[in-house]
């Protein structure tokens, strides 16, 4: 058993890396003003531990997704509380747009500053070759 931060929703492998993501969508422990949530990165190998808690710009963090051909962590944030981060545009669908973040996986920092908007309520993500 790993402790991990406050309501604990998805998990994907990484196995190149032995890595197992999870997102923590109500985690308030994130440092970042007006953000929450949080993703633990755990080597799975004996002994299981922690590698990593991913603290960004996450607003409930729920789906993951490893890119692994490409290096890349993907992580959607809900933003469905209408106390979150006001989205950048309007949505004729209703309720706050969400976005997702880009993380590297060699590195498990931001592959870049951006903050790529999506419609309403992304609650998971998946990555596909071609």
């Amino acid at each position: 058993s790993i402790p991990v931060g406050t309501y604990p929703q998805e998990m994907t492998l990484a196995p190149s890396k032995n890595y197992l993501f999870v997102t923590c969508t109500e985690d308030a422990s994130n440092p970042l003003p007006g953000r929450s949530g949080s993703v633990y990165v755990i080597d799975y190998t004996p002994p299981a531990h922690i590698v990593k808690v991913l603290y960004g710009d996450f607003y409930q963090p729920h789906g993951v997704a490893v890119d692994e051909q490409n290096g890349l962590i993907y992580i959607p944030s809900r933003n469905a509380n209408p106390l979150g981060p006001a989205p950048h545009h309007a949505t004729a669908c209703g309720g706050r747009a969400g976005w997702y973040s880009v993380y590297n996986l060699n590195t498990l920092e931001p592959a870049d500053s951006k903050r790529y908007q999506v419609t309403v309520d992304p609650y998971t993500i998946a990555t596909r070759f071609k």
